[in-house]
């Protein structure tokens, strides 16, 4: 597999433009699925449309197990502090360590809000 990132910021706005695209340089088909993460300064929320078909129990994981021994995404997990399901979405105030949170989310899209700015991020759902 072959990763390319393009990056574009537009000149008026300041709007940032990212695609990530895998290419199959391969004679063979192959499967995979590109996994994403994006890094955020504390101190904002993170919303996350939720499925109504998730094979979550709770519609969402969160991420438990020791660093690099035992790491699964637990999704029975009670909601963790400052997090909030508030109809199809999960709300979670971004304080405190570190941690990943997952969802099976057919949305194509995951914001996160600081201040007076927010990041969107849009991808094609399959």
């Amino acid at each position: 597999m072959q990763l390319e990132k393009e990056f574009v910021i537009d000149p008026d706005n300041g709007e940032l433009g990212m695609t990530l695209k895998m290419i199959n340089v391969s004679k063979e088909p192959v499967s995979y699925c590109h996994w994403d993460r994006t890094l955020c300064h504390g101190g904002g929320f993170a919303i996350i449309p939720l499925n109504a078909k998730s094979q979550f129990r709770n519609r969402w994981a969160l991420r438990t197990g020791e660093r690099g021994r035992d790491w699964r995404y637990d999704g029975n997990a009670p909601l963790p502090r400052g997090a909030k399901v508030m109809k199809n979405h999960l709300i979670v105030q971004c304080q405190g360590p570190p941690t990943k949170l997952g969802a099976d989310s057919t949305e194509g899209w995951i914001a996160y809000a600081r201040g007076r700015q927010m990041l969107v991020k849009f991808f094609p759902h399959y």
